[in-house]
């Protein structure tokens, strides 16, 4: 639904939307949202996986807890998780609430979704779409004020943290016996 020009309201699932405004992304792409899942990196990869080279910077909360809950999964946070083409960094903001996608420093979308399954399909969520240059520089400020106040992700963060869940994290009984099989071998 339009009601002022350039802006536009997006109310339940919205993958559709998310991919295409993710497809139609030339030179930059900055992410801000506290969880983003696995299911939800890979739509963006997908999809950037058809432009030329972008840079794609993603800001998240990145806390152990959040993994361990599932509210974001450690291959949303992998450069190996999107095309090669694609230079992709990653910092950690604890706290971090607030949702904004902006492309090019034109096209904005900002609004209560998160990047999980639950945020694209299932919650009652409401975003705004914009399309401005000046809407959308006003974000890429926002978006590296925050940025600049977020801690790089430090190396083997992620190995050290998925070691830990595998710890953490029961396992099923059948993995057991499989294990136990290839152990005697």
């Amino acid at each position: 639904m339009t009601v002022v020009p350039g802006l536009r309201i997006i109310t339940g699932a919205w993958a559709d939307v998310l991919s295409a405004f993710v497809a139609a992304t030339r030179r930059e792409l900055l992410v801000a949202s506290p969880w983003i899942t696995a299911a939800a990196a890979r739509l963006i990869s997908h999809h950037l996986s058809s432009v030329g080279p972008v840079t794609l910077q993603i800001l998240a909360r990145m806390d152990e807890c959040d993994f361990l809950s599932g509210s974001s999964h450690i291959l949303a946070f992998r450069e190996n998780t999107f095309p090669g083409h694609v230079r992709v960094v990653f910092r950690a903001l604890p706290m971090l609430h607030g949702k904004m996608l902006v492309a090019d420093r034109q096209r904005v979308i900002v609004g209560s979704a998160n990047l999980t399954e639950g945020g694209l399909y299932r919650n009652h969520e409401i975003s705004l779409q914009g399309d401005s240059h000046d809407l959308g520089e006003a974000c890429a400020q926002e978006f590296f004020r925050l940025w600049s106040a977020a801690l790089p992700v430090p190396d083997g963060y992620l190995d050290r943290l998925e070691s830990t869940l595998t710890d953490a994290l029961p396992v099923a009984e059948d993995e057991i016996a499989t294990q136990a099989t290839v152990h005697q071998r």
